[in-house]
Order: C-alpha cells, then sequence, then structure tokens
C-alpha cells in the first residue's frame, strides 16, 4: 500500500511539471526612437497649404496652435511617432499596451488614438537628430524636396493610418494611463522582427482667442510598449532527475515482489 502512494506521488510529480504547459512573462520595452512632427500651415483664400515640418525629437507633447490673421493665417498642429525595436522577442505575443503618462487640462477627448505606420517609412525615424528639425517647402534642392515629401509621407500615414487602439478618456487627467492594443496591432507585432512604429494622432479642442488658439497634450515621462508572451515553462532538471529515479526504483521493487511471489 505504501509502495502505490509513493509510486503515485511520484507519477503526479512528473505529469504535473509536464503539463504545466506556458506562463506568461510581461515585457516592458521603451521607443528606440521617438517624437513629434508639427505640420505647419499657411492659411489663405483659397485654403491651407502645408509650409514647413518640424521634427521635435524626443516626444514631449503633442500641440496645436493657430494665428488666424486674415490673408496670412497660420495652423500648427503636431502628432506623434514611436519606434520599438522588437528583435529581442522570442515567443508569440497575446497582449499588448501602449503605456502614456499624459497631462491634458481640458474637460473633453482629445480623442488620442494608435495608428499604425507602414514598415517602409519605419526605419528612417531613428535617424532622425535629437532636438528640432524643420524641413520646408522653400528648400528646392534635391535633399530638401526628398525630405520635405519624407515628413508629408509620415504625416499623412499617422493621420490615415489603421487604428490600433485608442485612449477615450475626458480630461482634464493628469498620470498613467494604458490604451490596450487590437487584434490587428498583436499581428503586426508578432510578424514584425525588427523595427515598428506606431503614430499617434489626436483631434485638438482650440482655446484662447477667436484669432489665436492653442491646445496641447503633455508627456511626463517616455511612453512604454507592455507586452504578455507565451514562454514555454522550463521542466526542472533536479526535480525530474529525482521522480524518474523514484519511478525506476520503484518498478524494481515491483520486479523484485513479483519474482518473490512467483518462486512461492
Amino acid at each position: 500500500m505504501i509502495m502505490e502512494r509513493i509510486r503515485g506521488i511520484a507519477i503526479g510529480l512528473v505529469l504535473s511539471w509536464l503539463c504545466m504547459g506556458a506562463q506568461a512573462a510581461p515585457i516592458t520595452l521603451v521607443p528606440t526612437a521617438s517624437g513629434e512632427l508639427v505640420e505647419k500651415q499657411q492659411c489663405a483664400s483659397p485654403g491651407c497649404f502645408s509650409l514647413d515640418f518640424e521634427y521635435r525629437n524626443p516626444l514631449q507633447s503633442l500641440s496645436y496652435s493657430s494665428t488666424l490673421v486674415p490673408g496670412d493665417g497660420r495652423v500648427n498642429t503636431g502628432l506623434g511617432y514611436l519606434v520599438f525595436d522588437l528583435s529581442g522577442l522570442t515567443a508569440s505575443t497575446e497582449s499588448a499596451h501602449l503605456r502614456l503618462d499624459l497631462n491634458y487640462s481640458q474637460a473633453v477627448d482629445p480623442a488620442l488614438t494608435v495608428a499604425a505606420l507602414p514598415p517602409s517609412i519605419v526605419g528612417a525615424l531613428t535617424g532622425i537628430a535629437p532636438g528640432s528639425t524643420t524641413v520646408s517647402f522653400f528648400d528646392m534642392t534635391p535633399g530638401g524636396i526628398a525630405a520635405f515629401a519624407a515628413a508629408g509621407t509620415l504625416y499623412n500615414a499617422i493621420g490615415t493610418g489603421a487604428m490600433l487602439g485608442s485612449l477615450g478618456t475626458s480630461g482634464p487627467f493628469n498620470g498613467v494611463i494604458d490604451i490596450s492594443l487590437n487584434s490587428e496591432a498583436l499581428s503586426q507585432i508578432n510578424a514584425t522582427g525588427g523595427l515598428w512604429g506606431i503614430g499617434l494622432r489626436w483631434t485638438p479642442t482650440p482655446v484662447g482667442t477667436i484669432f489665436n488658439s492653442s491646445d496641447l497634450i503633455e508627456f511626463n515621462s517616455a511612453p512604454q510598449l507592455l507586452l504578455t508572451q507565451t514562454a514555454e515553462a522550463p521542466l526542472p532538471g533536479s526535480l525530474a532527475l529525482f521522480a524518474l529515479a523514484v519511478l525506476l526504483q520503484l518498478h524494481r521493487l515491483s520486479v523484485r515482489q513479483r519474482n518473490a511471489a512467483t518462486a512461492a
């Protein structure tokens, strides 16, 4: 009877470890590159056109300002971009959240949205110098024309990219907010073996005088990408060897008992 109990315990130890399956392993990533891209428009009849784009690196705010002077109005709207290096991931991602530490003073929902970016434009974002860099419509050099076109492509991609998640919280707020990323984001993360870029777009609500307005979302700290992955649970060698040794010894004892019973 005692032998049968020991055998059951040993078998249970082995099976419990073999059947543990997968365990969730949380991972936190900080951006390899980040920034605000501000489109500076000149507005006059019959409409507005892009005059300059300004990169502000790293990301510290999403800003809006307008000066509507008849015949020479200016509207500046900033969108954000983040680049994460996913090359170190070794397992499938089950859930993802974008953690933002925000400060917003207005009592409205800024409609902050996480937007997908095409992989073709992500790599160049890591080469943007820290600080402020402006590319102008009036720079007619080959390099200037290319830089202005690249900034316009990025700005349009952030503004029109597929939604990967949204804030959905009205202000005022000042603190950490986790945005749950959807299945499309998970699919992109699991399919990307290197740099992965996302954009941040919003809907400013102008405040101020009728001719001079502004709005601002501030970042108190750098954004973080929180991932939960599936990792195979390791089988501890010491316990496995112990359990197998017990099973082997029990088998030998069982054979001896049967042989003794047969001889008797």
